[in-house]
């Protein structure tokens, strides 16, 4: 079996984790049973196994002049340029610079405003849509949650989500919509995600591997 770590948090569901340094977590609450928890690796050992492998052969190499970067699922291309900075076409310029994360700098700062603009858009357009109401929205630089819906309906989503296609934002906007009125990932959680988005589970499918894209480009 394969070797891991026990985080204990106040989540009602099991959720597996690998680490930047390649090892396993496994987050639940402190009433999950351990042959539970064996059980929940077992089923996914394939996909711990893919997701270590992965980040054993990562390679250290930052994003830079001629990479490509992903902006609401498009690729651009980064040009370091003297002259102008930020997106033009189909192009993203940043100034030169001795700091070998400038580009990331530059970048983190453009997609949280972005974010704070689209998401924030999507995210009213769906409470009209679905009846359901947030009490706060906010952007965070979380790694490893896309979107959350706190007990207060407080909602709130990293800035890393403006990587991916509209229509995969409006998953996660619809996601976290729902846990207004379902709080957990039941049966009538998921009836009522697939009453407004039908094609979850391929949005689910496109987040898994621009999670693994996220982490080829050492964002996190």
């Amino acid at each position: 079996m394969v070797d891991y770590e026990i985080k204990y948090t106040n989540r009602k569901t099991l959720a597996i984790y690998i680490t930047k340094e390649a090892r396993v977590e496994v987050r639940c609450n402190k009433r999950v049973r351990k042959a539970d928890i064996e059980r929940f690796i077992c089923e996914k050992e394939k996909w711990i196994n893919e997701k270590l492998e992965l980040m054993r052969n990562r390679k250290s190499v930052l994003i830079g002049n001629g990479s490509k970067i992903l902006y609401l699922g498009k690729e651009y291309e980064i040009v370091v340029s003297e002259s102008k900075e930020g997106m033009y076409d189909d192009k993203f310029f940043v100034h030169p610079s001795s700091d070998k994360r400038y580009v990331y700098i530059v970048l983190e700062k453009f997609y949280k405003q972005k974010a704070k603009e689209i998401i924030a858009e999507r995210l009213h357009k769906y409470e009209q849509i679905m009846g359901l109401y947030s009490t706060k929205f906010g952007i965070t630089s979380a790694n490893t949650r896309w979107g959350s819906c706190s007990g207060k309906n407080s909602i709130n989503f990293t800035w890393k989500l403006v990587m991916a296609d509209i229509d995969v934002i409006d998953y996660v906007v619809v996601h976290e919509i729902a846990h207004i009125k379902e709080k957990n990932h039941g049966k009538n959680f998921w009836n009522l995600v697939g009453k407004y988005y039908p094609n979850y589970k391929s949005a689910r499918v496109y987040l898994r591997n621009l999670s693994v894209r996220i982490q080829q480009d050492n964002w996190i």
